[in-house]
């Protein structure tokens, strides 16, 4: 559809003001595990849309049951958390545009993000 290399992109619900997506960690470019996982599901409430905050609120490990695509593909992650910078970049689709938003941490203790940067992509 929109030419994107990921199968799978993040997804903002409006009915709890949430992101749902995945992230796999980099360090400088590098895929790195964190306790022992590369990619993880994530929950993200915005805190703030005037400010561009967002939390991440809750993780767990990415297809933990192996499920797989209508092409029986295992999904991608758009989501990249970029250790050496601590930058969360990724492909979300709000309603019926998808943005590619870039936000950097502010918080690693509440892991609050701010937004840097977004794109909608066409």
């Amino acid at each position: 559809m929109l030419g994107l290399s990921y199968n799978n992109i993040g997804n903002f619900s409006s009915a709890d003001n949430s992101i749902y997506t995945c992230v796999r960690t980099v360090e400088n470019g590098i895929p790195t595990a964190i306790d022992g996982i590369e990619q993880f599901d994530i929950a993200i409430k915005i805190i703030s849309y005037e400010l561009g905050v967002i939390q991440i609120t809750n993780s767990r490990l990415f297809n933990a049951d192996d499920v797989r695509n209508e092409n029986n593909e295992l999904p991608d992650c758009s989501g990249i958390f970029e250790l050496s910078t601590n930058l969360y970049t990724d492909i979300i689709q709000v309603g019926n545009q998808v943005l590619e938003v870039v936000f950097e941490l502010r918080d690693d203790v509440n892991l609050e993000f701010d937004l840097v940067n977004f794109l909608e992509l066409n």
